[in-house]
């Protein structure tokens, strides 16, 4: 699944960086109200608000700021791209940045995870063993 996602991210990328890439992305940024209904109120709310300011000819990275819809590090990015006019790129940084950062947390969850697990299935396990046990230990009382 992971590699799934990262060629997905990676042929999205290669379309931002084609000739025509900043239109197709504006086109299917301003086109997520077809989707509309899947997202979160909230997130839906904050969408709309960025896009209402980039329609107002604010930058993105100021509307994304604004609306709340970025982190430091993608807002960092962003605005050089608009500096230097390489949205495409500086997009493709920001999703290989997420990804990595999503793949580390995922490994930490399971390392961590994993012990507590093995600690649970112990458990229980030991309790099933003195559960059946028990009887076998009441019964050899009661013939002394």
């Amino acid at each position: 699944a992971l590699n799934l996602a990262a060629e997905a991210r990676d042929r999205f990328a290669q379309v931002l960086c084609v000739g025509s890439a900043a239109l197709l992305f504006w086109q299917v940024f301003f086109n997520v109200g077809m989707v509309a209904g899947l997202l979160d109120p909230d997130l839906r709310s904050r969408l709309d608000a960025a896009q209402r300011m980039i329609r107002e000819g604010k930058p993105t990275s100021q509307a994304m700021e604004a609306s709340g819809l970025t982190t430091p590090v993608a807002l960092r990015l962003l605005r050089v791209g608009e500096r230097t006019g390489q949205m495409g790129e500086m997009m493709e940084r920001v999703a290989v940045f997420h990804d990595e950062e999503m793949a580390r947390w995922v490994d930490w969850f399971t390392k961590t995870f994993e012990p507590l697990l093995m600690a649970v299935i112990g458990v229980v396990i030991g309790g099933i063993v003195v559960l059946m046990y028990l009887p076998i230990f009441e019964l050899a009382g009661s013939l002394q």
